[in-house]
């Protein structure tokens, strides 16, 4: 599990992303969860809680699109 902060919620039809902030390094994540989930959770931003990684992507610093 990663010790991470919420630092945003936002509801997109079915899913809601959730930006998160990784409190040891800094580094900004984002998760993706259902919304029955997410309501179940009930996250605000300044939560502080653990993230587990199910699927992950990860885009070097330089990444361009």
């Amino acid at each position: 599990s990663i010790d991470v902060t919420v630092r945003s919620v936002q509801t997109i039809g079915p899913l809601v992303r959730v930006e998160l902030q990784v409190r040891e390094s800094g580094e900004s994540v984002e998760a993706e969860l259902a919304r029955e989930a997410a309501d179940r959770l009930n996250l605000k931003a300044g939560d502080t809680v653990f993230a587990r990684p199910r699927k992950m992507t990860v885009f070097p610093g330089d990444y361009q699109i």
